[in-house]
């Protein structure tokens, strides 16, 4: 494979992964903010409810003071889960690990404009730190690569698994592997 093609599937595999990672931020993003919103409004709905079961109801008393019980124990519930699902920091993840895919992408768009015989260098050094980047970036499964690959570059049918040229070999490794 010529180092021209070469390049050109590091760039959609760059390209790829930084949108899959962006996708995957929003997400992230929207159901951190969702839940807060969630919790905020049933919290501050016991909070006021609470002085308005303190009022004398008679009989419908026990039904007040079950419906303040549920809301609060909703409150409570959505505010460990907005504690332990932790997409606030799934966000920050995911948004630093596409901003690594796109300053790459950039790389390899600028390595693709210059000479041949500084190709080979420049992919050489892109794939490395394209391993690296891969490596310590979140999860991001295999299905919403393929998705993102397909809305980007209908042409492509799956992700690149290897790109060569000039002698050398580089292997993607896919963002669904156990790195453990």
């Amino acid at each position: 494979m010529s180092e021209e093609k070469a390049l050109q599937r590091l760039l959609v595999t760059t390209h790829v992964l930084g949108q899959a990672h962006v996708e995957v931020r929003d997400r992230a993003s929207f159901r951190y903010y969702a839940l807060g919103t969630f919790v905020a409004i049933f919290t501050a709905l016991t909070s006021a409810l609470t002085f308005f079961g303190m009022g004398e109801f008679g009989a419908l008393k026990f039904w007040v003071d079950i419906g303040l019980g549920t809301i609060g124990i909703v409150a409570a519930i959505g505010a460990t889960l907005q504690t332990f699902m932790d997409y606030g920091g799934r966000a920050r993840a995911h948004d630093t690990a596409a901003k690594q895919f796109n300053a790459l992408y950039r790389r390899v768009e600028r390595a693709s404009e210059s000479p041949s015989a500084q190709q080979f260098t420049q992919r050489y050094a892109i794939d490395e730190e394209l391993e690296k980047v891969i490596k310590e970036s979140p999860f991001v499964s295999k299905s919403l690569q393929l998705r993102t690959l397909r809305r980007l570059y209908p042409e492509e049918k799956e992700m690149p698994e290897k790109v060569t040229g000039g002698g050398g070999v580089f292997h993607f490794v896919p963002q669904d592997v156990d790195r453990g």
